[in-house]
């Protein structure tokens, strides 16, 4: 009769520690974060600070793993996969945005933004909830970085006045508004993924291509691009999206933390976008690449027919009001 009691008091205990762990690992969340930036990039340092302190707030209970490099897709892959609820969370710029509503690609408007300090009054007040809210899919935008203003280097020529661009073959990402605004300027452009870019221009596939400073330093594109032009002609954010599935699956404490957590890596990954402009520019100016100023008056008259295209499409009022903000 002993051995009937210890047998069964053994198996009670033994299921209770089998229990124990499976509420742990029932309660254990992760959430697998996307982009397609190296480690050296902003975007990576301050998701880095993101992952930390959501781990350390929720004692361990949510953990957001790091996926740089484009492990997980390009930001059109990380997209679909969001809606489809088979990912978690991706950071998306324009390209990646546009899978959910074609209006996205609004930020592409050349000169659309006065200066960095108006984009951020933009994207993080009303008007940038205007703009998001023509995404009808199951994910939920949770804040912006920034992608940064984006500038032309090529291989071919120093390039000032638009004129310059004629002929020239310029990889953009596959984003309408903006083929449509470099074959307006006269050059060739081609879609193109991003992991692709550097071997095209290395083997002369292409001669040039925009994008920030930080992504023309961290991949490296001045060893095949000698030329710069300061052109800022677009500035664009990486929304930091979540499937509605992941979401939910954090409790309301949970969600707050993730939230207020993401706040201060956003306001640290803009601080480091701006740093690194400045730093950047030194970096290439010693590496020898040739940097040309441009007017940026001039290219603002030059682009104004893409704007008298696509003003209804994405709302010349909307338009107007974003421009309004100094």
């Amino acid at each position: 009769m002993k051995r009937i009691f210890a047998f069964l008091l053994a198996l009670i205990m033994l299921t209770a520690l089998v229990s124990s762990y499976a509420l742990a690992d029932d309660e254990h969340i992760v959430l697998k974060l996307g982009f397609t930036n190296n480690e050296d990039h902003p975007n990576y340092i301050a998701s880095k600070q993101f992952a930390d302190e959501v781990l350390e707030k929720t004692n361990g209970a949510v953990e957001i793993q790091l996926y740089p490099n484009s492990q997980l897709g390009g930001e059109r892959d990380m997209a679909e996969g969001l809606e489809l609820g088979t990912m978690e969370m991706a950071l998306l710029g324009t390209g990646g945005l546009r899978v959910y509503n074609d209006k996205l690609q609004l930020f592409f408007l050349p000169f659309l933004f006065n200066s960095r300090e108006a984009a951020y009054e933009v994207l993080d007040g009303p008007i940038g909830e205007e703009i998001y809210s023509c995404i009808d899919a199951d994910v939920k935008i949770l804040g912006s970085y920034e992608n940064g203003f984006r500038h032309i280097t090529n291989s071919k020529r120093p390039i000032v006045v638009p004129e310059d661009l004629e002929g020239i073959k310029i990889r953009t990402p596959e984003i309408p508004v903006m083929l449509d605004t470099f074959e307006g300027l006269g050059a060739n452009p081609t879609a193109m993924a991003f992991g692709e870019l550097f071997t095209a221009m290395q083997q002369k596939t292409v001669d040039g291509q925009e994008n920030p400073l930080v992504t023309i330093v961290s991949s490296k594109f001045y060893e095949v691009q000698p030329y710069l032009s300061l052109t800022g002609h677009v500035w664009d954010p990486f929304a930091v999206t979540i499937s509605n599935k992941a979401w939910d699956s954090l409790s309301e404490e949970q969600q707050q933390i993730v939230q207020e957590a993401l706040d201060k890596a956003i306001d640290y990954q803009r601080e480091l976008c701006q740093k690194a402009d400045e730093e950047c520019l030194d970096q290439l100016e010693q590496l020898g690449v040739e940097i040309n100023e441009t007017d940026p008056k001039v290219w603002r008259e030059a682009v104004q027919p893409i704007y008298d295209k696509y003003a209804e499409e994405f709302g010349a009022d909307l338009i107007a009001e974003i421009q309004a903000v100094e």
